[in-house]
């Protein structure tokens, strides 16, 4: 049984103390250190803005927009974009994007992203564009293991 050791960056952007319309993010990604895995990381990202656009279509639609100024994003995969979606209760919009990293590898970014009344969530899996579907089901049921505990706060 192979073992890799599993890395997790995490990032607070705490805005909210200086600017009170925002609320704090929070972005927690895992990836694997072994360098000779085939590239996947999981991420979930609570947003720091939730309050500026109505509804999961928007963001999600406000996140392809915005990829089109990063030159490692090739372009939309049509297959992963769908509205009106549910994930639980809470209603949820889903993006897929091609990526060029700057080592030659593409991949896949799958994007979730869920709205809970409140707060704006994006669960992003990204994998080897070569994977055999293995990968794509990892990083789907692990984020499938995501919940919100309460969305009666914006902490």
């Amino acid at each position: 049984m192979k073992k890799y050791l599993i890395a997790v960056d995490e990032e607070i952007n705490n805005m909210s103390d200086t600017i009170p319309a925002m609320s704090k993010g929070i972005r927690t990604t895992f990836y694997s250190t072994n360098p000779y895995y085939p590239r996947h990381t999981v991420m979930v990202q609570k947003s720091a803005m939730p309050e500026c656009l109505d509804s999961p279509e928007e963001w999600r639609d406000l996140s392809v927009e915005l990829k089109q100024f990063d030159d490692h994003y090739i372009g939309t995969v049509d297959s992963y974009m769908s509205d009106s979606l549910q994930f639980g209760p809470y209603r949820a919009a889903s993006a897929g994007f091609v990526v060029a990293t700057d080592e030659g590898d593409t991949l896949i970014h799958k994007q979730l992203v869920i709205m809970d009344g409140k707060n704006l969530y994006y669960l992003n899996n990204t994998f080897d564009w070569n994977d055999d579907g293995r990968l794509e089901k990892k990083g789907d049921s692990i984020l499938r293991s995501f919940r919100i505990l309460s969305s009666q706060s914006s902490d």
